[in-house]
């Protein structure tokens, strides 16, 4: 039986002008150390004829190090319904010899109707060799193109884009986060037998790598890329229109929501089941939405469509999706204000305000109008109340699919601060040896984390160990008590833990070093980084405090303890308090972020404030024997 490789997608740059790479024994670039790209090619087509997109992409990396051979590993990302084929890979060693991948060793991976990925290791790989790798994907969407990102973990020494539109397409491309002035591609025009052709081109050099880095909702919104959209097709026998404009795409879904928006005779019904369980002639919004998260079991499904409400209503099963618009089409059924609003959540990426793409969205929550009041909500997600939504759902904007005219609104910022507060009593014995309890409230998103934790956790010890102590190496839990209200998932969670610590003072003959951090502790800066280029998004606003009261061993006196601190930077305070009462102590511990997103401008304060934190939290107190 023979075999023969696949096709070379770019015949003019596989396997050629290698040698001059190897000249270089190490990577020139700070940012990408262990591996280079060379190139990266890639190119896409309309095929007028099958009415598909064809993408076609071949990439050459320079490998200098033990840990640039990940870069070997590669995860090609398709939808179930796409087709990859042409994939084809190689190594070149120093000395010219090629390590070919054989077919056997690609595999594929994921989702049944969903992401699904073709991946493979390039064989043969070593310190300063080259790798490359090529593949063609074909997809009938034409609607929905997957963005282009010129940006990635590695240092990019040449990227070009090319995009093949057929005479009569018309499509719109913007550009996010552009390293160079020059944003408009070259355009050629082509004449053929065959049909007529524009070909645009988008080529950059040297593209700087962008690290994974901590207080970051979403990479992808930080990276270098097209977006595209298609808007249009037109030939002397067809006119199709996509999505030109946000009324356009507010149609499109409005469309698909109907029976949500003009609820059915089910929702009725429905929403008797409501009244008679709340004794109310027309029952409030939290408890609709209670209902909605009691007793509509959740489906595991992540699409923005949604099936016709009478089915979900007959199934009691939903979506995320379908969860909120159940929610809807009940208070539209009671007579409240509401409509749904088109968001993309915080991990799924900024939305891009140049041009409406249906792909930039991935969820839908509910806007409730009462009198002068509007509040936001979404029901989709598990232990979530109705005055707080999940903190990734807080987008900044959202579309209403509803209104006369459809733009973008801003979803204002939850201006709840949520809270943890730790009470801790604890006895500290000559061997340094810590007894005692924690007790931990916590509400809001710390109730949600809490209760999630609770929930999940296969036993109470595992809850326990895994969740509440687990960054106390050896301490061993005496026991635990809860009080977690299911009833209300706006109620604060309280865990208790009574706990023996071993080894928790340093001992050096008769003098011991007590730590002044308990059950909280600032053990870490992650800001490492000597700059960065963009925003550090934390999650929610909090306020963390401890009060801890602790006996010390008899026989032993303070020799020395630290001065109180207070450390403040942009949207961050911090604070600690230490008061002596001969053998009794008291710690006062507190944490404060009041700003969730912070400009890059000030990421060295922010970067000084973790240091002068982590700093003054690491102090200790110094006992000894008295009489010595």
């Amino acid at each position: 039986m023979m075999s023969c490789s696949p096709e070379s997608l770019f015949l003019d740059h596989w396997n050629n002008d290698t040698e001059s790479a190897f000249n270089r024994t190490e990577s020139p670039y700070v940012d990408s150390p262990n591996a280079v790209i060379l190139f990266e090619l890639e190119n896409l087509a309309i095929n007028r004829h099958d009415w598909e997109i064809v993408r076609t992409r071949h990439v050459r990396i320079q490998i200098f190090t033990e840990e640039g051979k990940e870069s070997a590993n590669i995860r090609i990302p398709f939808y179930h319904d796409d087709n990859i084929s042409l994939i084809k890979a190689q190594t070149i060693l120093p000395n010219g010899e090629r390590i070919k991948l054989k077919s056997s060793q690609i595999f594929e991976e994921g989702v049944k109707d969903g992401w699904r990925y073709k991946t493979f290791a390039i064989p043969g790989v070593e310190a300063r060799c080259i790798i490359e790798y090529q593949y063609q994907l074909r997809s009938d969407r034409l609607a929905l193109i997957e963005p282009k990102f010129f940006q990635g973990y590695l240092h990019n020494e040449y990227s070009k884009f090319s995009v093949t539109l057929p005479k009569g397409f018309n499509y719109t491309a913007s550009v996010r986060n552009p390293i160079s002035a020059n944003t408009e591609p070259r355009k050629e025009e082509v004449f053929t037998p065959e049909g007529d052709y524009v070909y645009y081109i988008w080529a950059y050099k040297n593209i700087p790598a962008v690290r994974d880095e901590p207080y970051m909702y979403n990479r992808y919104d930080h990276l270098f890329s097209i977006y595209m959209q298609l808007l249009s097709y037109q030939d002397p026998h067809n006119k199709i229109t996509f999505i030109k404009t946000w009324d356009d795409l507010a149609s499109k879904i409005k469309k698909e929501y109907k029976s949500y928006l003009e609820p059915t005779r089910k929702f009725k019904g429905l929403l008797a089941k409501i009244e008679a369980d709340s004794a109310e002639a027309t029952p409030t919004p939290e408890q609709i939405y209670r209902f909605v998260q009691e007793r509509v079991i959740r489906k595991s499904r992540n699409s923005l469509y949604a099936r016709e409400a009478n089915e979900v209503i007959d199934e009691m099963r939903a979506s995320k999706v379908e969860r909120n618009l159940l929610f809807l089409g009940l208070l539209i059924e009671a007579g409240y204000d509401a409509d749904p609003l088109l968001i993309s959540q915080r991990s799924n990426g900024r939305i891009g305000v140049g041009s409406p793409k249906l792909q930039d969205f991935n969820h839908v929550i509910i806007r409730l109008k009462q009198g002068a009041i509007t509040t936001y909500h979404d029901v989709a997600f598990e232990n979530t109340s109705f005055d707080l939504m999940p903190s990734d759902s807080y987008s900044g904007l959202g579309l209403p699919i509803n209104m006369e005219k459809a733009e973008l609104i801003e979803i204002p910022v939850s201006s709840t601060i949520s809270k943890r507060q730790v009470l801790t009593n604890c006895i500290l014995d000559e061997t340094g040896t810590l007894t005692g309890s924690f007790s931990i409230k916590s509400s809001d998103y710390y109730a949600v984390s809490a209760r999630s934790s609770y929930l999940k956790a296969e036993t109470d010890d595992k809850f326990a160990y895994e969740e509440i102590v687990s960054h106390f190496p050896g301490i061993v839990v005496d026991s635990v008590s809860y009080d977690i209200p299911m009833d209300d998932f706006g109620k604060p969670v309280t865990t208790t833990v009574y706990f023996q610590l071993p080894d928790f003072t340093d001992f050096t003959g008769d003098v011991a070093y007590l730590p002044t951090t308990f059950y909280e502790a600032f053990k870490k800066n992650y800001l490492v980084q000597n700059e960065r280029n963009h925003d550090l998004e934390f999650s929610y606003k909090f306020i963390i405090e401890e009060t801890v009261n602790l006996t010390l061993p008899e026989g032993f006196e303070i020799v020395e303890i630290p001065q109180n601190d207070m450390v403040v930077g942009p949207g961050n305070v911090f604070r600690k308090m230490i008061v002596a009462d001969g053998a009794h102590l008291q710690f006062s511990w507190k944490r404060q972020l009041s700003e969730i997103v912070q400009p890059a401008l000030k990421y060295q304060r922010l970067k000084s404030f973790y240091t002068e934190a982590v700093a003054a939290d690491q102090s200790r107190i110094v006992l000894k024997r008295k009489g010595l």
